[in-house]
């Protein structure tokens, strides 16, 4: 079952950007395109950098009605008022996991292709588990594979009754959007595919119309 505090469709992901006002422009055009979720993910700069860039785009993701997950730095995204906070497989143990999502904002994971501790953090409470990379993927090029009888098996295993969402991730391309989309998963995580696209706009218009319209015809059937 979906997680309400999750939009379904396309969640944007940050990419390497240090200019503020490139990264800006970027994501009024993501948004403007269909874009529902942007996750502010920097792992080759300074803290200084990330909260920076945190701070803009809070307000910016407040104006366009975007969800604003923060990846790793949770206390950051409580004392800023980020949505939500995004942590790796490595960052924290179950336990940890359970404490944070007391916070009350949108807690997600990722879980690769582990299926027996994505229902483990699903019991948990996080509001949506990514799996991933999908398809080859130039951010993240060793990790694991994730098959998409693995996507259904994690929708299908857990209980129905418990609201999360699923996100796939890693080389997704709007090509590659109705076969993901059999696996009843919600949202769809972009990174290079979008950001460094010729035109954000177009692109991730492109993106939310193949994941609306095939929702739509596999819900129709």
């Amino acid at each position: 079952m979906q997680n309400s505090k999750i939009p379904r469709g396309l969640y944007g992901i940050t990419p390497e950007w240090d200019d503020i006002d490139k990264l800006i422009k970027a994501v009024y055009e993501a948004s403007k395109g269909g874009m529902q979720i942007l996750q502010l993910r920097r792992k080759k700069t300074s803290y200084d950098t990330i909260k920076k860039q945190a701070v803009e785009l809070i307000k910016v993701c407040a104006d366009l009605d975007v969800k604003l997950i923060i990846n790793d730095f949770w206390k950051l995204a409580l004392e800023l008022g980020a949505d939500g906070f995004h942590l790796g497989l490595e960052d924290c143990s179950i336990k940890d996991i359970e404490e944070k999502v007391k916070t009350g904002l949108i807690v997600g994971t990722s879980c690769y292709n582990d299926i027996e501790r994505a229902k483990i953090l699903v019991e948990s409470g996080v509001d949506y588990i990514a799996f991933g990379a999908v398809f080859p993927s130039i951010t993240k090029p060793l990790a694991p594979h994730v098959s998409l009888n693995i996507l259904k098996t994690a929708r299908s295993m857990i209980n129905i009754n418990t609201p999360y969402s699923i996100v796939a991730i890693g080389g997704i391309t709007v090509d590659k959007i109705p076969q993901i989309i059999e696996s009843d998963i919600d949202n769809i995580a972009v990174i290079n595919g979008l950001f460094e696209s010729e035109n954000i706009f177009n692109t991730a218009q492109k993106y939310s119309s193949a994941f609306n319209s095939t929702k739509k015809q596999n819900h129709d059937e």
